[in-house]
């Protein structure tokens, strides 16, 4: 630990705390248990409550993107970006140091001149490797077939970073014995991220050299995988990659006879889970009808995930195919039009809620309990008002949703926008009667059964 603080600065991190139903910054309860079992299994120094409340993580991985990334739920920086002195003045308290070479560690600090606490971990040798639960054909949602047909291993690779094949070349068997997805899963036995996105997937897990070596050499088919039916879409997000993710797309809809090769080879490796969608609306695609009839065809017993704005829902064919899911995800970020186009721009909120009593109203009619409706709130500074849930939870049992979700938005680049309300004990209002069904389902995740 270098450097003082003053009383009063500890006093006051101190009423912050008690403040919060969360920690600061992301740090929720289990990433707190989380991050104290690395310590002792790195032998490093064990953290308490006081240092980790006011912490920054800064990962020294020359990988590590400029602008910063999240581990476990926390805001991480690269030393490059830490190197610009005004940034990292006005960064608050504690650094948590994740440093993989300690000898080297010194020169690294240098960058931190003006950081006033930090505290040093290290990876220990024994468990600096790693191995990722997509390419080991272990993860819910990761590994995913692209819009053109070709193959990664990453959900949210727009510029195709996580490319591993091509399903117009080989088949995904041949893709995930194939050279690149070797050679992935090679570098991370040895301790190297393959590509800049590693360390910020939720598939990474760090393990003993021996065991990742032996996870290098044994692996399986997926049992679910994401299908990119369209990489485009109706809304123009504020953040939003959309020109990188259509750029690195040959074909931005699949076809109908790719669509067959996609269903066969889901039949053929016995996949039982899609998730039908990843950087586009999937309802944009003019034919999801029948392609997800195509799908059905081979695999009879398959269960159907999506993911959409739910604004396209709106014809007969396009209610027949949502009625073709399992479980249906709304990304609807506000109460109003006004509140979703601050970020979700192009939406319309009245518009939305009548497609979904559409399809509340056609599961009734037809005894049906699924798809099971989901309203995903992604949480900003704008929209966590205390009327603004207590109105959500409203709106969400008179419309007919069975979950409401709040989703922390992950918005690194402008800390104006970040909800602060998401963190307090206050953020769900205290008559709500809504059981928590799971916390931390992601690292920012709060879902209730309504």
């Amino acid at each position: 630990m270098l450097g003082l603080a003053s009383k009063a600065e500890h006093d006051s991190w101190k009423a912050e705390i008690n403040s919060l139903k969360f920690v600061t910054f992301g740090l929720t309860e289990k990433n707190l248990i989380h991050l104290k079992n690395m310590a002792q299994e790195w032998g490093a120094e064990i953290p308490n409550e006081e240092h980790l409340a006011k912490c920054i993580v800064a990962n020294f991985d020359n990988n590590i993107d400029k602008q910063g990334t999240s581990f476990l739920g926390i805001q991480t920086y690269s030393p490059n970006r830490l190197s610009d002195s005004a940034f990292a003045a006005s960064l608050p308290g504690y650094f948590l140091i994740l440093a993989a070479d300690i000898v080297n560690i010194s020169k690294q600090l240098e960058l931190l001149g003006v950081v006033k606490y930090y505290w040093i971990s290290r990876f220990d040798s024994m468990t600096s490797s790693y191995y990722c639960q997509s390419l080991a054909g272990e993860s819910l949602l990761n590994l995913s077939i692209n819009s053109d047909m070709t193959v990664s291993c990453y959900c949210h690779d727009n510029l195709k970073e996580g490319y591993i094949g091509d399903l117009n070349i080989n088949t995904l068997e041949e893709i995930l014995d194939g050279e690149i997805a070797v050679s992935f899963r090679a570098y991370l036995a040895q301790g190297v991220f393959p590509t800049s996105l590693c360390h910020t997937c939720r598939d990474l897990r760090q393990i003993p050299a021996y065991v990742a070596k032996h996870k290098a050499h044994n692996y399986r088919l997926p049992e679910t995988i994401m299908i990119e039916n369209c990489a485009a879409c109706n809304y123009s997000c504020k953040y939003c990659a959309r020109r990188s993710i259509l750029a690195s797309r040959e074909t931005i809809v699949i076809s109908k006879d790719d669509m067959q090769k996609i269903s066969l080879t889901l039949s053929r490796c016995n996949i039982k889970h899609v998730e039908f969608f990843k950087l586009g609306e999937p309802f944009l695609d003019a034919e999801i009808e029948e392609k997800l009839m195509i799908l059905k065809e081979h695999n009879p017993d398959l269960f159907l995930v999506t993911s959409t704005n739910g604004m396209l829902i709106d014809s007969a064919s396009k209610i027949e195919a949502a009625m073709a899911f399992d479980q249906m995800i709304f990304s609807v970020d506000g109460i109003d039009t006004r509140m979703l186009n601050m970020y979700q721009v192009g939406a319309d909120f009245d518009a939305i809620m009548r497609n979904v009593r559409t399809l509340v109203n056609a599961k009734k009619e037809r005894g049906l309990i699924k798809p099971e409706l989901v309203w995903k709130y992604v949480v900003f500074s704008w929209n966590d008002s205390e009327d603004a849930i207590e109105k959500a939870f409203t709106l969400a049992k008179d419309i007919g949703f069975d979950k409401l979700r709040f989703t922390l938005g992950n918005v690194q680049q402008i800390w104006e926008d970040r909800s602060k309300r998401f963190f307090y004990e206050d953020f769900i209002p205290p008559d709500i009667n809504g059981a928590v069904i799971e916390e931390n389902n992601w690292p920012n995740d709060i879902v209730f059964d309504l």
